[in-house]
This record gives C-alpha cells, sequence and structure tokens, in this order.
C-alpha cells in the first residue's frame, strides 16, 4: 500500500479561532477570582503545607487579568474598525461604477 501523497488528501478548511483574545480574558480573570476566594478560605490550611503564596498567586492573576482586559477590548474595537472599514471601502468602490454612469447617463438625457 503506497502512502498518500498531499495532492491525494482531502483539504479541510479550518476557521479561525476568536483572535481578540477578550473571552480568554475575561475567563482567566474569572478564574482566577474564584480561585483567590477559594484560596482566600482555605488560607490556614495551605500556610500549615507551605503554600500560602497560592494566595498572592490568585492575587496577581485577578490584577493583572483586569489590567488587561481594558487593553484587549481597545485592540478588538480596533480590529471591528478596522474590518468594517475595509468592507465599507469595498462596497463603496464597488458602488461607484454604477452611480457614475447612472450620473453620466442622466446628464445625457437631460442634454438631449
Amino acid at each position: 500500500m503506497a502512502t498518500p501523497t498531499p495532492d491525494d488528501r482531502e483539504h479541510v478548511r479550518i476557521s479561525p479561532l476568536d483572535v481578540d483574545g477578550v473571552g480568554a480574558v475575561m475567563v482567566g480573570t474569572a478564574l482566577f477570582a474564584i480561585a483567590l476566594v477559594v484560596t482566600w478560605v482555605l488560607r490556614p490550611q495551605l500556610k500549615e503545607a507551605g503554600n500560602d503564596w497560592w494566595v498572592w498567586v490568585c492575587l496577581s492573576g485577578t490584577v493583572l487579568g483586569l489590567i488587561g482586559l481594558p487593553y484587549v477590548m481597545r485592540r478588538r474595537a480596533a480590529y471591528r474598525l478596522a474590518t468594517s472599514t475595509d468592507v465599507t471601502s469595498e462596497s463603496t468602490s464597488a458602488s461607484t461604477p454604477d452611480s457614475t454612469s447612472a450620473s453620466t447617463s442622466t446628464s445625457t438625457s437631460d442634454s438631449t
């Protein structure tokens, strides 16, 4: 049996993931906040085991997530603005020849 060559294989289209990162930052921040509450409640047991530093890790994750959230939201807004500008410019350029020919035909019919 021969191994399939790249030409023999089916091409699978994979849609891109959510690239703006807002969802990931929100979920991560929420999970760190929940973990902060849990570790704060369990702090005496963690201190006995020498793992009281977990509280500070959860606090750091929560704070950094809250700092990063406005950044990724601004970035998402910029992506959406760029995408809508591209779509608008494409639709404007597509409609420009029609409107030019319509105005030309109107001016031609007015002059006759």
